[in-house]
């Protein structure tokens, strides 16, 4: 075992992620809310069982707090949400920079609509906020450059010896990148619908939202569409080879709001969704528990083996 486990940071680790689902369920009935108030959570509790959620949600690594930033995030920066939440979203925007220079551009989504939302009465808590904002900035740059001799961590690492921006590609070739924009969800070894198919369904959830305009649908589609670029064109790899979705993990809750808003008070829909769903938790228990369920009956039909494979 992982010897922070044995430390006991793990259990550190899993409280903190198991606050996610229960800031959906309970944090965002705010106001300011963008998930259905009349539906049981099912559908988000579903997704939060299944991979890629769940697999992050046992492994340390920063996606999973990164996704509780964006969540907390959003509840903060809503239309109606009050000041409390408002200092929290602007906390959430602090930490995120800290857990991995690539969640900036979400940081920086939830600082525009922040500023958005009060443009009309911009007030004395509104320029403290920002005034936070950019003083922890400061620090942030200041901090990096005492500790590691330059903007980011990367400048210390052994793979980045030339250049810390190498940790974007020595030479990129973005329009190759640009098939990544299906492979994070249909790629044979590294998409997550491989595991949970019920993320085939995003394309048809995102037009629905944007159709159909919902409460601060504005937001979450930015959110998502600014954290899949990222994973498409900024991301030295799609993946990770520990599971499927590293990139997109934190904006994965608020696309669960996405499916959640998109079921609402449709059984049938409900249904299918938490159905497909549950196809993702068996298989993360397929993998963590081999001795109950055996391998090499189920490779035959393994989802993995109907979809195309883009690193081929």
């Amino acid at each position: 075992p992982d010897p922070l486990w044995s430390r006991g940071l793990g259990d550190v680790y899993k409280r903190q992620t198991c606050l996610l689902p229960e800031a959906l369920c309970t944090a965002v009935p705010e106001p300011a809310s963008i998930i259905p108030e009349r539906k049981p959570p099912w559908v988000i509790t579903a997704l939060f069982c299944a991979s890629p959620l769940t697999s992050y949600g046992t492994q340390v690594y920063p996606a999973m707090p990164a996704a509780l930033c964006v969540v907390l995030g959003v509840a903060g920066v809503t239309p109606g949400a009050s000041n409390r939440w408002s200092w929290v979203s602007v906390a959430m925007m602090i930490c995120l920079p800290w857990l991995g220079i690539k969640y900036v551009p979400l940081a920086l989504v939830l600082a525009i609509f922040l500023v958005w939302n009060h443009k009309d009465d911009p007030g004395v808590i509104l320029k403290l906020q920002l005034f936070s904002l950019l003083f922890s900035g400061a620090m942030y740059l200041i901090i990096h450059q005492r500790i590691y001799g330059s903007w980011t961590v990367y400048a210390t690492g052994d793979h980045f010896v030339d250049s810390e921006w190498a940790v974007v590609g020595n030479s990129p070739n973005y329009a190759g990148r640009t098939r990544r924009l299906l492979g994070l969800i249909v790629d044979r070894r590294f998409g997550i619908a491989a595991w949970t198919p019920v993320y085939l369904l995003v394309p048809l959830v995102v037009a629905r939202t944007i159709r159909r305009r919902d409460q601060n649908w504005h937001i979450a589609i930015t959110l998502c569409a600014v954290g899949w670029a990222v994973a498409t064109w900024i991301a030295l790899t799609m993946h990770g080879w520990w599971w499927s979705g590293r990139q997109i993990v934190p904006i994965l809750p608020v696309m669960a709001i996405l499916f959640a808003t998109a079921v609402d008070q449709n059984r049938r829909r409900l249904q299918l969704v938490v159905a497909a769903t549950l196809v993702g938790t068996f298989s993360w228990l397929w993998l963590v528990f081999p001795h109950v369920f055996p391998l090499k009956p189920l490779k035959k039909v393994s989802p993995l083996h109907f979809l195309p494979d883009f690193l081929s």
